[in-house]
């Protein structure tokens, strides 16, 4: 070979090296993009499953009042129950000292006509 051939050559080589850093170059910029990219999607994703986790604090959290309210309506309920049983209870007793009383005034009139004969 001539001093041309392997000038020429070696140019040739050097275009072939200065075209792959290039190709290189282009290539990593590309993966750093890609890697953003990644980081910006993994930050989303972050974002999100910290919403959701909040997102069921929440509904557990409302869940528990839901739950507490129906405790409280429950006790209502047996409170409400329990008054009724009560004033139940309480007219019967009346409704026994009016017909006791009412008995006392009967046997008091006999008794009182039974002495009013007898004299």
């Amino acid at each position: 070979p001539t001093l041309m051939d392997c000038l020429y050559y070696r140019a040739k080589d050097r275009w072939a090296v200065v075209r792959m850093e290039e190709e290189l170059s282009t290539s990593e910029m590309e993966a750093r993009k890609a890697h953003e990219a990644v980081d910006f999607v993994q930050r989303e994703v972050d974002v999100a499953e910290d919403q959701m986790k909040e997102s069921e604090r929440t509904y557990l959290g409302r869940q528990n009042e839901l739950e507490e309210a129906r405790g409280d309506e429950k006790e209502k309920k047996e409170l409400v129950a329990h008054a009724a049983a009560a004033t139940e209870q309480s007219r019967r007793v009346s409704t026994d000292q009016a017909a006791a009383l009412a008995l006392a005034r009967d046997r008091e009139a006999e008794r009182g006509a039974a002495l009013h004969t007898a004299q």
